[in-house]
């Protein structure tokens, strides 16, 4: 593949000797190199294309796809805009600038412009999905669950759909059917360890506690140092007067975690609840 590359870069270049303004070829060369990752590269060929031709929207577009991966979401932004007012059929460019807010943790904004898109194509189950996930972020979770709904109606087989849409149900209150979605998450996807856990958690909630810890020793099973299930199981022994047993559950919790301190954020916050409730107890 490496010996491709090099041929189609060599391709291009000798052809550029011939048309340097072809705005065409520097896009191409620019794709070239985004492939191989050379970002720096594929920047300057996007922005050479685009002196050559201001209005060569894939140029733009693509440029945009640079910065994002470049970790600067903003001049991603502007670029992807930029490509939508020369052509404003590129939904392509909406989504990724939905994309881009989302992760920004601007979801007003995100949700702004995945609506759009949901007008462009709306037969596109991303666009639900991420409303979905907006939605969620704001507190949202009733309008979140039918977006999710909508998203399933395009697609049932997305494991990812069934889980995200348990959060939801779960945030309602709704726990029964937040065990559905689980379920169907993990007859997808038997390695979902997230969804088991939180079956286990719904479990707790309906008052179903023998058949929540076979579901966290299940879990337990398979993958021995899964933090979230050793949480899930404190909280059951401390929700059925089992102090000492869940204070030991939230203790292995920091004695495990105590490896990835600094490394991983969400495992850092949950040492810190096992800590808190451990002392608690």
């Amino acid at each position: 593949m490496k010996k491709f590359y090099e041929k189609k870069i060599e391709d291009l270049e000798a052809a550029l000797e011939k048309t340097p303004k072809d705005p065409a070829l520097h896009k191409e060369l620019g794709n070239v190199f985004y492939r191989q990752d050379a970002l720096d590269l594929a920047k300057e060929e996007y922005k050479t294309a685009l002196h050559c031709d201001p209005d060569y929207f894939e140029a733009q577009y693509n440029l945009g796809n640079v910065y994002f991966r470049l970790k600067k979401p903003y001049k991603a932004i502007i670029s992807w805009i930029e490509a939508l007012l020369i052509n404003p059929k590129l939904d392509n460019a909406r989504f990724n600038i939905g994309f881009a807010y989302f992760n920004l943790g601007e979801y007003d904004e995100a949700l702004l412009e995945f609506r759009r898109v949901e007008k462009m194509r709306p037969e596109l189950v991303d666009t639900y999905f991420y409303q979905g996930m907006c939605h969620f972020e704001l507190g949202q979770y009733e309008l979140s669950c039918r977006c999710y709904e909508k998203a399933l109606e395009l697609d049932n087989s997305n494991d990812e759909i069934y889980y995200n849409f348990g959060n939801a149900l779960y945030e309602c209150g709704k726990y029964s059917l937040a065990l559905e979605q689980y379920s169907l998450a993990c007859e997808r996807n038997s390695e979902d360890y997230n969804s088991r856990n939180n079956i286990a958690d719904c479990l707790i909630n309906l008052n179903r506690f023998e058949e929540a810890l076979v579901e966290i020793d299940q879990v337990l099973a398979v993958k021995a140092d899964y933090l979230p299930a050793f949480l899930t199981r404190g909280e059951l022994y401390l929700t059925i007067g089992k102090n000492d047993l869940a204070k030991n559950e939230f203790n292995e919790v920091v004695s495990l975690g105590k490896s990835a301190i600094g490394k991983d954020g969400k495992t850092n916050a949950m040492v810190r609840y096992a800590q808190e409730m451990s002392n608690s107890i």
